[in-house]
């Protein structure tokens, strides 16, 4: 990502992180209702992004990417199917198939700006 997203997450977003960790001893379990709450988590995936999102706010950003970004397609494709929006292919034997992040970005990249805005697909299309 450019230097301006790297200056803007050491300055704002470790801050507040490290100022909330140092208050409060946040674990999964604290984030549990906000993830359950959240239409960008799909059913079933609520413990995973709760653990992800407690590892971030620890200071473990290898073990939150390592937990979120493999959820970050099915949590794209969950929230498009919400919307009503198709996210399967046929391929070449004419089977439906789920299109993969690269797929989606591409195929389906109108619909998730509008859904999410141009920045944020920008930036996942980045990652």
């Amino acid at each position: 990502l450019d230097i301006q997203y790297q200056i803007w997450v050491e300055s704002r977003v470790k801050p507040a992180t490290q100022n909330l960790m140092t208050k409060f001893a946040v674990d999964d379990g604290h984030l549990m209702a906000i993830v359950s709450a959240s239409p960008f988590v799909p059913s079933g995936y609520e413990h995973i992004y709760a653990l992800g999102l407690a590892r971030f706010l620890q200071g473990d950003m290898v073990s939150a990417c390592h937990l979120l970004f493999p959820q970050l397609e099915n949590s794209l494709r969950h929230v498009l199917s919400d919307a009503g929006i198709d996210t399967s292919k046929l391929d070449e034997e004419l089977l439906q198939e789920d299109r993969s992040l690269s797929g989606l970005l591409s195929n389906r990249r109108e619909q998730l700006e509008s859904v999410f805005g141009i920045d944020l697909i920008y930036t996942i299309d980045l990652l």
